[in-house]
């Protein structure tokens, strides 16, 4: 069965640290190449399901460990009303011998600057 992709797009509010001398722009860029190997980590995680009958397993995206990445960057201060795809709930990707894989890729990320 061919793979399915979950394109993930990432929203949040962030307030830069005021000593900080980066842009909005930099934080962001930063940002996604974070995100992007936290759910490449993720669907990393998924084995071959070539040999085995039935059997389904299920890997997470959580919405609080993309908010951590982002409040643990050393340029922001906090980062708030974090959204995947839109939505506070965090994306659920399966994986079963019959109905093939659920691939998440990261999409972009998109943060507005407050203050």
């Amino acid at each position: 069965t061919t793979p399915s992709n979950t394109s993930v797009a990432v929203t949040a509010s962030v307030k830069i640290k005021p000593y900080s001398s980066k842009t909005i722009e930099e934080i962001q860029s930063e940002a996604a190449i974070l995100l992007n190997t936290y759910i490449k980590d993720i669907c990393s995680e998924w084995g071959s399901m070539s040999s085995w009958n039935n059997v389904s397993y299920s890997l997470t995206i959580y919405i609080n460990k993309v908010s951590g990445i982002l409040n643990s960057m050393s340029d922001v201060e906090v980062a708030n009303n974090v959204k995947l795809n839109g939505s506070t709930n965090d994306i659920v990707l399966s994986q079963s011998a019959t109905e093939g894989t659920n691939i998440a890729s990261f999409d972009s990320v998109t943060l507005t600057q407050i203050s």
